[in-house]
């Protein structure tokens, strides 16, 4: 299993991911790693039609999640994970899987959370969140697109 992209987007897969992300890295398995997703038959349905040709996707609680990818389910895949925020990564690290860097794409503002870039907004519980993953030795960087320059997150929250 290779991990070739772990990302923070609450849209989870769209144009960014299917089209840029996936040709970049020569990717071949998306996980979606969401309770609420993965228990909705309808999102579920949503991201199957929204993947791109020749990929396989599987939509996964957290914890199935950790359990498949620690039993190496995913054997001799390129590899993109997305989740929908850093305490998803936070558990997923917890729970033994190795992730040593985490790019933020997309976090939408709602009600409590503080815009910190076009595409961020936070609240309190993300930014230690963020920080604890920082600490553990990840690299947390926001960039939309491949192409794109890279941006230390943590510099952005002050870290």
């Amino acid at each position: 299993m290779n991990l070739k992209l772990v990302r923070i987007d609450d849209r989870f897969i769209h144009g960014q991911v299917a089209v840029a992300w996936t040709k970049f890295l020569d990717i071949n398995q998306i996980i979606v790693a969401n309770d609420e997703v993965a228990n909705d038959e309808f999102q579920k349905t949503l991201m199957e039609m929204a993947k791109p040709p020749n990929v396989q996707v599987d939509i996964l609680s957290i914890s199935e999640t950790i359990e498949k990818i620690n039993a190496d389910f995913f054997k001799n895949k390129n590899i993109i994970l997305l989740v929908d925020s850093p305490g998803d990564i936070l558990k997923m690290v917890n729970g033994g899987v190795d992730i040593k860097k985490v790019n933020i794409g997309g976090m939408r503002h709602k009600e409590g959370r503080k815009q910190i870039t076009r595409t961020v907004a936070l609240n309190n519980e993300d930014k230690e969140t963020f920080k604890k993953l920082a600490n553990l030795g990840i690299e947390l960087e926001l960039r939309a697109i491949p192409t794109d320059s890279k941006i230390n997150f943590m510099k952005l929250l002050g870290g």
